[in-house]
């Protein structure tokens, strides 16, 4: 991958890095200084590289394009880098769903080595999640539907769509987490004005990009960097077991940052066009899988599909 030229949009985000990582490593103080710093060192690689395009296509096959482009020449790609466009000409969420993705917005997809246990990467929805739904709620009062919807009054103002992607030759494996957050992009197509909404028109002003991207950056870097120290922790406590981890702290911030449990909800692999039963939300396990309660008391849990609420 060649060194990129950093342009004005970079340059800006990367200017408010140093001094929201240090208000970050001062705000976390359920943790110790060590382990603060630890996990702040553990997530730098996240956003180490940015790049960032005026127009693309679709930012996961960007990224798939340059982890194929570095193997084909012989060079290891970085884990943790970003593509960044302000706009997208052919954006798609889960089943190939319709995300309008027009300036004003934040789009980008992450691209991650896969270097974690599977217990651990398992999580990694969990993780996305709770960073953006954090980077919101910076600006206004925003909650987490399971897995990693954020919404703002009950409608998306941001999500992921999270791939594996194994490299041509050598099937080194990476993980793909394309985002999209709702900025300052207020105009909606039909179908979607009833469940969208940009943080924009929520504050009643605009938002700056960068800034936004910056502490995003940060959130991120904190709470993957949390489930790389966590992991190590867990190991050393014989803590990890062969369906999840158990007492990871990324686990109980995703349950502050909620309003899925105890909610009555519709379940489905695609909800919207197959739903398949209701059920109440009781809580997530190990491996981050939804807990379901049926009417008749009987349990299940999810590892897959989606949700939406019923009340």
């Amino acid at each position: 991958m060649p060194p990129a030229t950093p342009d004005d949009f970079v340059a800006e985000t990367l200017a408010f890095l140093p001094s929201l990582l240090e208000a970050e490593a001062r705000r976390r103080l359920d943790f110790s200084l060590a382990d603060r710093q630890t996990i702040l060192r553990r997530g730098g690689h996240i956003g180490s590289l940015l790049i960032h395009h005026p127009s693309l296509p679709r930012a996961m096959a960007e990224a798939r394009r340059l982890i194929a482009a570095d193997e084909e020449c012989g060079q290891a790609t970085a884990s943790g880098f970003l593509v960044i466009a302000d706009k997208l000409s052919e954006s798609r969420g889960r089943f190939h769903r319709l995300w309008h993705a027009p300036p004003g917005g934040l789009w980008g997809c992450l691209a991650l080595a896969n270097t974690m246990l599977p217990a651990s990467r398992a999580l990694l929805p969990l993780a996305l999640g709770v960073a953006a739904t954090e980077t919101v709620r910076v600006f206004a009062s925003a909650s987490l539907r399971w897995v990693n919807d954020v919404l703002l009054d009950g409608r998306k103002v941001a999500g992921f769509l999270i791939e594996s992607f194994s490299t041509p030759r050598y099937r080194e494996e990476f993980d793909l987490a394309g985002l999209a957050f709702n900025l300052n992009n207020q105009d909606f197509p039909t179908g979607l004005r009833d469940s969208a909404v940009s943080l924009a028109a929520q504050l009643g002003q605009e938002i700056s990009l960068p800034y936004f991207l910056a502490v995003f950056l940060v959130k991120l870097r904190w709470n993957i960097g949390l489930l790389l120290h966590e992991e190590e922790r867990l190991l050393a406590e014989r803590l990890q077991t062969a369906e999840g981890v158990e007492g990871h702290r990324l686990l109980a911030a995703w349950r502050l940052l909620t309003n899925t449990l105890g909610r009555r909800l519709r379940h489905g692999f695609d909800v919207l066009t197959n739903p398949q039963y209701e059920a109440v939300a009781i809580d997530i396990d190990e491996g981050g899988g939804l807990i379901l309660e049926h009417a008749d008391g009987w349990r299940r849990t999810e590892y897959s599909g989606e949700i939406r609420y019923l009340d």
